[in-house]
């Protein structure tokens, strides 16, 4: 059984939302005391600058999807 903690990366320009930011810190800390990763995943436009911007909040791995399909996408 895997103990990664994952979560949704809400973003716009390449650029975290700020409930993400605590998120992704919170994430870090619960699979670090878990003995897992904390995985984030990030969709749309700019995903992979999102990605990198969000490395500095401990973040283990970002998955990021940039297809231009994924345009128009929304959670």
């Amino acid at each position: 059984m895997s103990n990664d903690i994952w979560f949704y990366v809400e973003h716009e320009d390449g650029s975290p939302s700020r409930a993400t930011r605590r998120l992704a810190s919170k994430a870090h800390q619960l699979a670090e005391a878990s003995g897992g990763e904390s995985v984030g995943l990030a969709v749309g436009p700019k995903a992979c600058v999102t990605a990198s911007n969000l490395q500095v909040h401990g973040v283990d791995r970002i998955l990021a999807a940039e297809l231009s399909t994924l345009t128009e996408y929304s959670v």
